[in-house]
């Protein structure tokens, strides 16, 4: 009798360790493993106030652009968007004006910009027209799109929509935003808050 509940319970205790492995690890916080693996291309539509995209022409209808995460930096705000060619962002800043980076997604042989998880990475980098302006670089990955962001004055975060994280750099006056999955952004915000 007390070798058959010893060994009922140690397959009582094997099956819950094994229920608690599969709830929790590779997850993305819905419960599925399916929300970890999400392809950026693939991440939920926002919807945004004006058409801040239509103004640098990324908006090009057969282009299928989506705008999947928008932030307030300070005075300045940034629109993310995909398509299936690219990663984008459009800039609207009081000093820097209206502009706009595009990064086509990495090809699969490519190794990599760096070690984060959601690569490997393609990048570009620009900043707007006037002097001492923000500047913005790109990283776009399949499962993730890291935005680092200079500008003076673009320290309040707010209006946080769609998948995306913000960081604080340990740099003045840059501000890195993570937009993916929620697990690969919480890896990579740890990663990039280290």
């Amino acid at each position: 009798m007390i070798r058959s509940f010893r060994a009922a319970a140690t397959v009582v205790l094997a099956v819950s360790l094994t229920a608690v492995a599969c709830t929790t690890d590779g997850h993305d916080g819905d419960g599925s493993r399916a929300a970890a693996l999400v392809p950026l291309r693939k991440l939920r539509e926002i919807q945004v106030s004006g058409d801040p995209l239509g103004e640098l022409g990324a908006d090009d209808p057969g282009a299928r652009t989506r705008p999947v995460a928008e932030v307030r930096l300070g005075g300045d705000r940034l629109v993310a968007y995909v398509d299936p060619e690219a990663c984008g962002l459009v800039v609207d800043a009081p000093r820097a004006g209206h502009f706009g980076l595009k990064t086509a997604w990495p090809k699969d042989d490519d190794p990599g910009t760096d070690s984060l998880p959601g690569g490997p990475y393609a990048q570009s980098s620009s900043s707007g027209y006037e002097r001492r302006s923000a500047w913005v670089q790109l990283s776009c990955g399949g499962r993730a799109m890291i935005v680092r962001y200079e500008a003076r004055g673009a320290h309040d975060v707010s209006g946080v929509r769609g998948a995306m994280s913000v960081v604080r750099s340990r740099t003045r006056n840059a501000t890195l935003v993570v937009i993916g999955p929620k697990k690969v952004r919480s890896v990579i915000a740890r990663k990039l808050s280290a």
